[in-house]
Protein backbone atom coordinates (compact mmCIF):
# COMPACT_ATOMS: atom_id res chain seq x y z
CA UNK A 1 0.00 0.00 0.00
CA UNK A 2 1.25 3.45 -0.91
CA UNK A 3 2.18 6.09 1.64
CA UNK A 4 -0.86 7.85 0.22
CA UNK A 5 -3.26 5.57 2.15
CA UNK A 6 -5.49 8.55 2.79
CA UNK A 7 -8.97 9.55 1.60
CA UNK A 8 -11.21 12.58 2.14
CA UNK A 9 -13.46 14.70 4.43
CA UNK A 10 -17.11 15.25 3.58
CA UNK A 11 -17.66 18.56 1.86
CA UNK A 12 -19.37 21.51 3.57
CA UNK A 13 -21.45 23.06 0.79
CA UNK A 14 -21.53 26.64 2.03
CA UNK A 15 -20.70 29.68 -0.08
CA UNK A 16 -18.68 32.80 0.61
CA UNK A 17 -18.26 36.07 -1.15
CA UNK A 18 -15.46 38.55 -0.94
CA UNK A 19 -15.02 41.80 -2.78
CA UNK A 20 -11.79 42.27 -4.68
CA UNK A 21 -10.51 44.97 -7.02
CA UNK A 22 -7.34 45.80 -8.81
CA UNK A 23 -5.82 48.93 -7.33
CA UNK A 24 -3.51 51.56 -8.79
CA UNK A 25 -2.10 50.62 -12.21
CA UNK A 26 -4.55 48.53 -14.16
CA UNK A 27 -3.60 45.57 -16.32
CA UNK A 28 -5.46 44.08 -19.24
CA UNK A 29 -4.86 41.74 -22.16
CA UNK A 30 -5.11 42.88 -25.74
CA UNK A 31 -5.39 43.74 -28.48
CA UNK A 32 -5.08 40.48 -30.41
CA UNK A 33 -1.35 39.89 -30.99
CA UNK A 34 -1.40 36.90 -33.37
CA UNK A 35 -4.25 35.34 -35.25
CA UNK A 36 -3.67 32.25 -37.36
CA UNK A 37 -5.98 29.67 -38.88
CA UNK A 38 -5.04 26.01 -39.06
CA UNK A 39 -6.79 23.33 -41.08
CA UNK A 40 -8.75 21.72 -38.25
CA UNK A 41 -10.09 22.05 -34.68
CA UNK A 42 -7.29 22.96 -32.24
CA UNK A 43 -7.04 20.14 -29.71
CA UNK A 44 -4.02 21.12 -27.59
CA UNK A 45 -1.80 24.09 -26.73
CA UNK A 46 1.39 24.25 -24.64
CA UNK A 47 4.11 26.81 -24.03
CA UNK A 48 7.69 25.69 -23.50
CA UNK A 49 8.92 26.31 -19.91
CA UNK A 50 10.97 29.35 -20.99
CA UNK A 51 8.10 30.70 -23.10
CA UNK A 52 10.07 30.72 -26.35
CA UNK A 53 7.81 28.22 -28.14
CA UNK A 54 4.06 27.67 -28.37
CA UNK A 55 3.10 24.18 -29.57
CA UNK A 56 -0.29 23.73 -31.24
CA UNK A 57 -1.99 20.45 -32.15
CA UNK A 58 -5.10 19.91 -34.24
CA UNK A 59 -7.77 17.33 -34.98
CA UNK A 60 -6.20 16.92 -38.42
CA UNK A 61 -2.91 15.77 -36.92
CA UNK A 62 -0.97 19.02 -37.44
CA UNK A 63 1.70 20.01 -34.93
CA UNK A 64 2.99 23.57 -35.33
CA UNK A 65 5.59 25.40 -33.25
CA UNK A 66 5.30 29.19 -33.01
CA UNK A 67 8.32 31.29 -32.09
CA UNK A 68 7.75 35.04 -32.29
CA UNK A 69 6.29 35.46 -35.78
CA UNK A 70 7.91 32.27 -37.09
CA UNK A 71 6.06 28.96 -37.45
CA UNK A 72 7.69 25.54 -37.69
CA UNK A 73 5.69 22.54 -38.93
CA UNK A 74 6.64 19.37 -37.05
CA UNK A 75 3.72 17.32 -38.40
CA UNK A 76 1.47 17.98 -41.36
CA UNK A 77 -2.13 16.94 -41.97
CA UNK A 78 -2.68 13.22 -41.31
CA UNK A 79 -6.48 13.25 -40.84
CA UNK A 80 -5.90 11.59 -37.44
CA UNK A 81 -6.32 13.77 -34.38
CA UNK A 82 -3.36 14.88 -32.28
CA UNK A 83 -4.86 14.62 -28.79
CA UNK A 84 -2.11 15.47 -26.31
CA UNK A 85 1.21 17.28 -26.18
CA UNK A 86 3.57 18.48 -23.46
CA UNK A 87 7.04 19.94 -23.02
CA UNK A 88 9.35 18.29 -20.52
CA UNK A 89 9.85 20.41 -17.35
CA UNK A 90 13.41 21.28 -18.40
CA UNK A 91 12.26 22.28 -21.89
CA UNK A 92 14.57 19.81 -23.63
CA UNK A 93 11.81 17.74 -25.24
CA UNK A 94 8.34 18.01 -26.72
CA UNK A 95 6.10 14.92 -26.71
CA UNK A 96 2.92 14.51 -28.75
CA UNK A 97 0.51 11.66 -29.48
CA UNK A 98 -2.99 10.91 -30.64
CA UNK A 99 -5.27 8.88 -32.83
CA UNK A 100 -2.56 7.29 -35.01
CA UNK A 101 -1.10 5.51 -31.95
CA UNK A 102 2.37 7.03 -32.32
CA UNK A 103 4.22 8.59 -29.40
CA UNK A 104 6.65 11.12 -30.84
CA UNK A 105 9.35 13.07 -29.00
CA UNK A 106 11.32 15.97 -30.45
CA UNK A 107 14.57 17.40 -29.14
CA UNK A 108 14.01 21.13 -28.83
CA UNK A 109 17.57 22.32 -29.48
CA UNK A 110 17.17 21.51 -33.17
CA UNK A 111 13.52 20.36 -33.35
CA UNK A 112 14.64 16.89 -34.47
CA UNK A 113 12.41 13.84 -33.97
CA UNK A 114 14.27 11.43 -31.66
CA UNK A 115 11.53 8.94 -30.68
CA UNK A 116 8.69 7.55 -32.79
CA UNK A 117 7.05 4.74 -30.84
CA UNK A 118 4.24 2.92 -32.69
CA UNK A 119 1.46 1.74 -30.36
CA UNK A 120 -1.26 1.50 -33.02
CA UNK A 121 -4.03 0.55 -33.42
CA UNK A 122 -4.70 1.96 -29.93
CA UNK A 123 -4.99 5.73 -29.56
CA UNK A 124 -2.79 7.63 -27.14
CA UNK A 125 -5.00 10.25 -25.51
CA UNK A 126 -3.04 11.21 -22.37
CA UNK A 127 0.60 11.80 -21.50
CA UNK A 128 2.61 13.51 -18.76
CA UNK A 129 6.29 14.09 -17.92
CA UNK A 130 7.91 13.20 -14.61
CA UNK A 131 9.25 16.11 -12.57
CA UNK A 132 12.86 15.44 -13.66
CA UNK A 133 11.94 15.25 -17.34
CA UNK A 134 13.49 11.80 -17.78
CA UNK A 135 10.33 9.67 -17.77
CA UNK A 136 7.23 10.02 -19.90
CA UNK A 137 3.96 8.28 -18.98
CA UNK A 138 1.32 7.75 -21.68
CA UNK A 139 -1.99 5.92 -21.96
CA UNK A 140 -2.49 2.85 -24.11
CA UNK A 141 -6.02 1.51 -23.71
CA UNK A 142 -6.31 0.10 -20.18
CA UNK A 143 -2.57 0.46 -19.67
CA UNK A 144 -0.07 3.22 -19.00
CA UNK A 145 3.50 2.81 -20.18
CA UNK A 146 6.33 4.71 -18.51
CA UNK A 147 9.14 5.40 -20.97
CA UNK A 148 12.75 6.35 -20.23
CA UNK A 149 13.35 9.04 -22.83
CA UNK A 150 17.14 9.21 -22.50
CA UNK A 151 17.57 5.42 -22.74
CA UNK A 152 14.68 5.08 -25.24
CA UNK A 153 13.20 2.06 -23.46
CA UNK A 154 10.15 1.11 -21.41
CA UNK A 155 10.46 1.29 -17.61
CA UNK A 156 7.15 -0.33 -16.71
CA UNK A 157 3.63 -1.03 -17.95
CA UNK A 158 0.79 -0.39 -15.49
CA UNK A 159 -2.61 -2.05 -15.79
CA UNK A 160 -5.52 0.16 -14.70
CA UNK A 161 -7.84 -2.86 -15.18
CA UNK A 162 -11.30 -1.30 -14.65
CA UNK A 163 -11.45 0.72 -17.87
CA UNK A 164 -9.51 2.62 -20.48
CA UNK A 165 -7.28 5.26 -18.95
CA UNK A 166 -8.93 8.70 -18.78
CA UNK A 167 -6.14 10.74 -17.20
CA UNK A 168 -2.45 10.64 -16.22
CA UNK A 169 -0.64 12.97 -13.79
CA UNK A 170 2.81 12.80 -12.16
CA UNK A 171 3.17 14.20 -8.66
CA UNK A 172 5.15 17.48 -8.82
CA UNK A 173 7.43 16.72 -5.85
CA UNK A 174 7.85 12.95 -5.44
CA UNK A 175 7.86 10.07 -7.93
CA UNK A 176 4.20 9.07 -7.69
CA UNK A 177 2.01 8.59 -10.76
CA UNK A 178 -1.79 9.05 -10.63
CA UNK A 179 -3.95 7.34 -13.25
CA UNK A 180 -7.70 7.99 -13.64
CA UNK A 181 -10.52 5.92 -15.10
CA UNK A 182 -13.67 4.08 -14.10
CA UNK A 183 -14.04 3.81 -10.30
CA UNK A 184 -11.58 6.53 -9.49
CA UNK A 185 -7.84 7.09 -9.33
CA UNK A 186 -4.91 4.74 -8.70
CA UNK A 187 -1.53 6.03 -7.50
CA UNK A 188 1.68 4.08 -8.06
CA UNK A 189 5.10 4.73 -6.51
CA UNK A 190 8.09 4.70 -8.85
CA UNK A 191 10.36 3.20 -6.20
CA UNK A 192 8.38 -0.05 -6.53
CA UNK A 193 6.11 -0.25 -9.57
CA UNK A 194 5.12 -3.82 -8.59
CA UNK A 195 3.60 -2.73 -5.30
CA UNK A 196 -0.20 -2.49 -5.29
CA UNK A 197 -1.29 1.10 -5.98
CA UNK A 198 -3.28 3.22 -3.59
CA UNK A 199 -6.87 3.28 -4.90
CA UNK A 200 -9.02 6.35 -4.45
CA UNK A 201 -12.38 4.68 -4.96
CA UNK A 202 -15.02 6.82 -6.68
CA UNK A 203 -18.35 5.22 -7.78
CA UNK A 204 -18.09 6.72 -11.25
CA UNK A 205 -15.55 7.46 -13.94
CA UNK A 206 -12.89 10.07 -13.25
CA UNK A 207 -11.87 12.12 -16.29
CA UNK A 208 -9.97 15.14 -14.97
CA UNK A 209 -7.15 14.88 -12.42
CA UNK A 210 -4.77 17.57 -11.21
CA UNK A 211 -2.15 17.83 -8.45
CA UNK A 212 -1.71 21.16 -6.67
CA UNK A 213 1.66 22.84 -7.27
CA UNK A 214 2.93 21.89 -3.80
CA UNK A 215 1.75 18.29 -4.22
CA UNK A 216 -0.38 18.47 -1.09
CA UNK A 217 -3.72 17.94 -2.87
CA UNK A 218 -5.05 15.87 -5.75
CA UNK A 219 -8.36 16.85 -7.37
CA UNK A 220 -10.52 14.43 -9.36
CA UNK A 221 -13.42 15.55 -11.57
CA UNK A 222 -16.03 12.86 -12.14
CA UNK A 223 -18.85 11.84 -14.44
CA UNK A 224 -21.26 11.60 -11.48
CA UNK A 225 -21.17 15.40 -11.11
CA UNK A 226 -18.77 15.44 -8.17
CA UNK A 227 -15.33 16.85 -7.45
CA UNK A 228 -13.18 14.90 -4.98
CA UNK A 229 -10.10 16.35 -3.28
CA UNK A 230 -7.42 14.18 -1.69
CA UNK A 231 -5.15 15.78 0.91
CA UNK A 232 -1.83 14.13 1.66
CA UNK A 233 -2.12 12.61 5.14
CA UNK A 234 -5.91 12.98 5.45
CA UNK A 235 -7.98 9.81 5.92
CA UNK A 236 -11.35 11.15 4.80
CA UNK A 237 -12.63 12.64 1.55
CA UNK A 238 -13.84 16.06 0.63
CA UNK A 239 -16.61 15.45 -1.88
CA UNK A 240 -18.12 18.48 -3.62
CA UNK A 241 -21.57 17.72 -5.02
CA UNK A 242 -24.46 19.37 -6.82
CA UNK A 243 -22.79 20.35 -10.09
CA UNK A 244 -25.11 20.80 -13.11
CA UNK A 245 -23.04 18.35 -15.20
CA UNK A 246 -19.80 16.40 -15.18
CA UNK A 247 -16.71 18.27 -13.99
CA UNK A 248 -14.94 19.07 -17.24
CA UNK A 249 -11.79 21.04 -16.40
CA UNK A 250 -9.79 21.56 -13.18
CA UNK A 251 -6.98 23.86 -12.10
CA UNK A 252 -5.23 24.83 -8.86
CA UNK A 253 -3.98 28.34 -8.17
CA UNK A 254 -0.16 28.44 -8.30
CA UNK A 255 -0.02 30.35 -5.02
CA UNK A 256 -1.91 29.87 -1.76
CA UNK A 257 -4.91 31.97 -0.88
CA UNK A 258 -6.37 31.96 2.64
CA UNK A 259 -5.60 29.35 5.27
CA UNK A 260 -2.34 28.25 3.63
CA UNK A 261 -4.11 26.42 0.80
CA UNK A 262 -4.46 27.07 -2.94
CA UNK A 263 -7.76 27.77 -4.64
CA UNK A 264 -9.25 25.10 -6.83
CA UNK A 265 -11.52 25.84 -9.74
CA UNK A 266 -13.53 23.63 -12.06
CA UNK A 267 -15.91 23.96 -15.00
CA UNK A 268 -19.32 22.30 -15.20
CA UNK A 269 -21.95 23.15 -17.83
CA UNK A 270 -22.10 26.98 -18.14
CA UNK A 271 -20.65 27.60 -14.70
CA UNK A 272 -17.27 28.03 -13.04
CA UNK A 273 -16.92 27.11 -9.38
CA UNK A 274 -14.05 28.32 -7.22
CA UNK A 275 -13.34 26.56 -3.92
CA UNK A 276 -11.46 28.07 -0.98
CA UNK A 277 -10.24 26.15 2.07
CA UNK A 278 -11.97 27.10 5.29
CA UNK A 279 -10.09 27.76 8.51
CA UNK A 280 -9.35 24.75 10.70
CA UNK A 281 -7.62 21.45 10.12
CA UNK A 282 -10.76 19.35 9.72
CA UNK A 283 -13.05 21.83 7.96
CA UNK A 284 -14.16 21.73 4.35
CA UNK A 285 -14.11 24.07 1.39
CA UNK A 286 -16.50 26.92 0.58
CA UNK A 287 -17.55 27.47 -3.02
CA UNK A 288 -18.59 30.41 -5.16
CA UNK A 289 -20.04 30.37 -8.66
CA UNK A 290 -18.68 32.66 -11.37
CA UNK A 291 -21.27 33.53 -14.00
CA UNK A 292 -20.45 35.17 -17.31
CA UNK A 293 -20.43 32.53 -20.02
CA UNK A 294 -23.51 31.97 -22.17
CA UNK A 295 -22.69 28.37 -23.10
CA UNK A 296 -20.68 25.52 -21.62
CA UNK A 297 -17.29 26.35 -20.13
CA UNK A 298 -14.61 24.25 -21.79
CA UNK A 299 -11.43 25.30 -19.96
CA UNK A 300 -10.23 27.00 -16.77
CA UNK A 301 -6.62 28.03 -16.07
CA UNK A 302 -4.90 30.23 -13.49
CA UNK A 303 -2.28 32.74 -14.58
CA UNK A 304 1.20 31.68 -13.39
CA UNK A 305 2.28 33.26 -10.08
CA UNK A 306 -1.16 34.83 -9.40
CA UNK A 307 -4.81 34.01 -8.74
CA UNK A 308 -6.06 35.67 -11.93
CA UNK A 309 -8.31 33.04 -13.51
CA UNK A 310 -9.00 32.56 -17.22
CA UNK A 311 -11.92 30.60 -18.63
CA UNK A 312 -12.90 29.70 -22.18
CA UNK A 313 -16.32 28.71 -23.41
CA UNK A 314 -18.42 27.47 -26.29
CA UNK A 315 -19.76 31.04 -26.53
CA UNK A 316 -16.41 32.18 -27.96
CA UNK A 317 -15.41 34.18 -24.89
CA UNK A 318 -12.19 34.09 -22.90
CA UNK A 319 -13.07 35.59 -19.51
CA UNK A 320 -10.51 36.88 -17.02
CA UNK A 321 -11.60 36.76 -13.38
CA UNK A 322 -9.79 39.12 -11.03
CA UNK A 323 -8.62 37.18 -7.96
CA UNK A 324 -10.82 34.30 -9.19
CA UNK A 325 -13.81 36.32 -8.07
CA UNK A 326 -14.83 39.25 -10.22
CA UNK A 327 -15.08 39.42 -14.01
CA UNK A 328 -12.36 41.85 -15.03
CA UNK A 329 -12.25 41.45 -18.80
CA UNK A 330 -13.82 39.46 -21.61
CA UNK A 331 -11.59 38.75 -24.62
CA UNK A 332 -13.92 38.23 -27.59
CA UNK A 333 -12.86 35.40 -29.86
CA UNK A 334 -15.83 35.65 -32.18
CA UNK A 335 -18.62 33.09 -32.17
CA UNK A 336 -16.37 30.04 -32.31
CA UNK A 337 -16.02 27.63 -29.40
CA UNK A 338 -12.84 28.01 -27.35
CA UNK A 339 -11.41 24.50 -27.40
CA UNK A 340 -8.26 25.03 -25.30
CA UNK A 341 -6.32 27.65 -23.32
CA UNK A 342 -2.68 28.10 -22.34
CA UNK A 343 -0.82 30.76 -20.34
CA UNK A 344 2.69 31.91 -21.15
CA UNK A 345 4.88 30.70 -18.22
CA UNK A 346 5.52 34.31 -17.20
CA UNK A 347 1.82 35.13 -17.41
CA UNK A 348 2.47 37.82 -20.02
CA UNK A 349 0.17 36.38 -22.68
CA UNK A 350 -2.64 33.94 -23.09
CA UNK A 351 -3.35 31.70 -26.08
CA UNK A 352 -6.67 30.19 -27.09
CA UNK A 353 -7.60 27.67 -29.78
CA UNK A 354 -11.03 27.37 -31.40
CA UNK A 355 -13.07 24.57 -32.91
CA UNK A 356 -12.52 26.10 -36.37
CA UNK A 357 -8.72 26.08 -36.12
CA UNK A 358 -8.18 29.72 -35.15
CA UNK A 359 -5.23 30.46 -32.86
CA UNK A 360 -5.76 33.60 -30.79
CA UNK A 361 -3.08 35.23 -28.64
CA UNK A 362 -3.43 38.26 -26.40
CA UNK A 363 -0.53 40.02 -24.70
CA UNK A 364 -0.54 41.73 -21.32
CA UNK A 365 -0.34 45.51 -21.17
CA UNK A 366 -0.81 48.11 -18.46
CA UNK A 367 -2.41 50.71 -20.71
CA UNK A 368 -6.05 51.27 -21.53
CA UNK A 369 -8.94 49.44 -19.89
CA UNK A 370 -8.41 47.35 -16.83
CA UNK A 371 -10.08 45.32 -14.14
CA UNK A 372 -12.80 47.40 -12.63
Amino acid sequence: MSSLDKSFHKFNNSKKSKKSAKQHQRTYFGPLLVRDTLQEYITALAYSPDGSFLATGTAGGELILYRRQESIELLGITEQSLDCLAFSPDGKYLAAAGQDGHLRVWQMTDQQLIIDLDQSPRWIEHLDWSRDGKSLAFSNGRYVQVWDVTADQVITTLNFEESSVLGVAWHPIVDHLAIAGYQGVKIWQAKDWDEDPYHLNIPSATEAIRWSADGKYLAAGNFDQTLVVLEWGNEHPWVMQGFPGKVRSIDWSPINAKNDAPLITCASAEGIIVWEKEAGKHTGWSGRVLEGHLAKVTNVAFQPHTILLASGGADGQVCLWNKAHKLGQSLPGGKLEISCLAWHPQGTEIAAGTDEGQLLIWQQTTEGQGFA
